[in-house]
């Protein structure tokens, strides 16, 4: 975690001071070390704004409604991508503006801070009450059909026979468990062997690698039991792994990357002509996607998502558009009519309308 320096000054405290005590309260209430590293970037990302535009170190004082709006238009019209990355070039820092998504998100975990100290009394009043929200165009994404995902899975497989290469087979196992379990890419990976059951079929996602910090017990089929067991016993030739360790392994013995099977993705992708934007959330998406249109019912699939609300499982709800015209086509005013119709057989009269 980046370190945050401590400065005081007689007459007024700085704002970094009560981010301290902010980040104090989060690690208190058991908050993640990732969610708390996106704090500090979003933080830092406002301390530097401020530092630019007003060429000093920033006071609760300016912590207002006036200082929120000039950001927002900073990373609506001013800023720089790569700007503070050491390691990017300078043809590639360039101005544009960030999607509204990307906004939001540096907002809300400001408004988050602001919230703190409104609870703590230390604020007053508001900053974010007449701040607006940059509204955001609600596009359907992309994801895998049935049959895509199926090429995918017979490539990995005949790669993973012909070539009998340990990656291969590897990644053959976690496409089957992605697939099957619907899960998070860091929850998976997370999976030691201790969490696996094959007289049961069952996976258990851990609450300290879930996201909502809850155990999940999820099932899955026989050929992914198999699978899984297969690779467990694979993994017992490293030689250096330790007792209960993690089911999906690199070839140095330790843990799988997310990066790392993302690239082997990508590949797998390109071979059977995916031109999609592929990613390992999408095979999440795709999966729950198809689960919908085969018929599984709102409340297993939360279940299956590891979702504490339905808020979340309606994005998915969304994406099902052939639901939809399911039901559109046995629903509508006019189905009845052509029903009747197609009953009684009647001639269409007109030839041209």
């Amino acid at each position: 975690m980046p370190k945050i320096s401590t400065k005081l000054t007689q007459d007024k405290i700085l704002l970094l001071e009560y981010f301290q005590d902010f980040l104090h309260h989060k690690k208190m209430q058991n908050c993640k070390e990732s969610t708390l590293n996106t704090y500090i970037s979003h933080f830092n990302y406002f301390l530097e704004f401020f530092e630019e535009e007003y060429k000093r170190e920033m006071y609760l004082a300016d912590f207002n409604e006036k200082v929120l709006t000039e950001h927002i238009d900073y990373l609506q019209t001013r800023h720089v991508k790569f700007g503070t990355h050491l390691h990017v070039p300078d043809w590639k820092k360039q101005i544009g503006a960030l999607s509204p998504r990307t906004i939001n998100d540096r907002m809300g975990r400001l408004q988050t801070f602001a919230q703190y100290l409104l609870q703590r009394g230390i604020m007053k009043d508001n900053p974010f009450l007449n701040v607006p929200k940059i509204l955001q165009d609600n596009q359907q994404s992309d994801v895998l059909t049935k049959q895509e995902l199926e090429r995918l899975s017979k490539h990995i497989e005949e790669k993973a026979k012909t070539t009998k290469e340990f990656h291969h087979f590897r990644s053959l196992v976690l496409f089957h468990v992605l697939v099957d379990t619907m899960g998070r890419i860091n929850m998976v990976l997370n999976l030691r062997e201790s969490d696996f059951s094959y007289d049961d079929r069952t996976l258990v996602f851990r609450a300290e690698s879930s996201k909502n910090r809850r155990t999940h017990v999820i099932p899955i089929t026989l050929k992914t039991a198999r699978l899984v067991r297969k690779l467990i016993d694979y993994n017992q030739g490293f030689y250096d792994r330790k007792v209960d360790e993690n089911i999906f392994l690199a070839l140095t013995g330790r843990r799988l990357t997310p990066d790392v099977w993302l690239k082997q993705l990508k590949k797998y992708a390109k071979e059977v002509g995916i031109g999609k934007r592929v990613y390992s959330h999408l095979i999440r998406k795709s999966s729950a996607t198809i689960a919908l249109q085969n018929g599984i019912g709102i409340e297993e699939l939360r279940r299956m998502l590891t979702h504490s609300d339905f808020s979340t499982i309606m994005r998915y709800v969304e994406l099902n558009s052939d639901n939809l015209k399911q039901a559109q086509a046995e629903y509508s005013v006019f189905a009845e009519v052509e029903r009747t119709n197609r009953l009684f057989k009647r001639p269409n009269r007109i030839d041209k309308f």
